[in-house]
């Protein structure tokens, strides 16, 4: 069976306006529908908990491994969030939160599904998605988060144009631009996970926060957003 690992951004549960669970809910509908043909690992994003967290957090705290620990139990909140809201709609969830890769292979071996927040100070949810990729055997990656698209440069910047595909070197350089490391950072995409994904041949799918685009991946037919490298799509199902 197909496993399709979802890196999802925290920026799409927890927003400054509050949790979005509605997105969850829709989320849940679209995971039933392929579940039974298709197994998933999910990692979940810190978002705007995260940042508040930090922020706050910068007061006391001045050393920046110390700040990711606090990051990474920001993430593990909204993971809980989503790995609990999927076993409530009835979906085959592993029962315990993901919190070491090596629990990955035997957890998705057993359920249909797998959470996890971050899981290194240092490394983003982006990259442990990537990397439990490589580990499962996954050739598909689905990036979700507020934007459905890469930009050839920052979306702010007049002139910015929504690229529809690119070769993981060029990913990998727009993502050098951004990727500062710092907790509690936003960017585009973690540099790291873009090596590891070249190494792997694992083609990611950047998509926004609109179930239906992620429903389109998973059908192999085209989505509203970029796509990255490999060789291989998701089997019609």
């Amino acid at each position: 069976m197909e496993t399709v690992c979802i890196s999802l951004g925290g920026s799409v549960i927890s927003r400054k306006d509050g949790i979005n669970a509605g997105y969850v809910g829709e989320l849940s509908k679209a995971l039933l529908s392929h579940g039974s043909r298709r197994k998933f690992v999910i990692t979940v994003g810190g978002g705007f908990t995260c940042r508040e967290y930090i922020s706050s957090a910068r007061n006391v705290i001045r050393n920046d491994h110390l700040l990711d620990n606090v990051g990474i139990f920001a993430t593990r909140l909204n993971a809980a969030l989503v790995k609990n809201a999927l076993m409530d709609a009835g979906l085959d969830v592993h029962p315990v939160l993901i919190e070491r890769l090596e629990e990955i292979e035997s957890a998705i071996s057993r359920s249909g599904i797998v959470v996890s927040g971050g899981m290194f100070e240092g490394i983003t949810t982006d990259a442990v998605c990537t990397i439990a990729a490589e580990m499962v055997g996954s050739r598909t990656l689905v990036n979700i988060s507020s934007s459905s698209h890469i930009y050839d440069r920052h979306p702010s910047i007049k002139g910015a144009r929504r690229l529809k595909s690119m070769s993981y070197e060029r990913m990998a350089r727009i993502a050098a631009k951004w990727d500062d490391r710092k907790p509690g950072s936003n960017f585009v995409f973690d540099i790291e996970a873009c090596r590891i994904a070249k190494r792997s041949g694992i083609r990611i799918y950047f998509v926004g926060a609109d179930v239906r685009e992620l429903d389109n991946i998973l059908n192999g037919r085209p989505h509203d957003g970029t796509v990255v490298g490999g060789t291989t799509r998701p089997r019609k199902t």
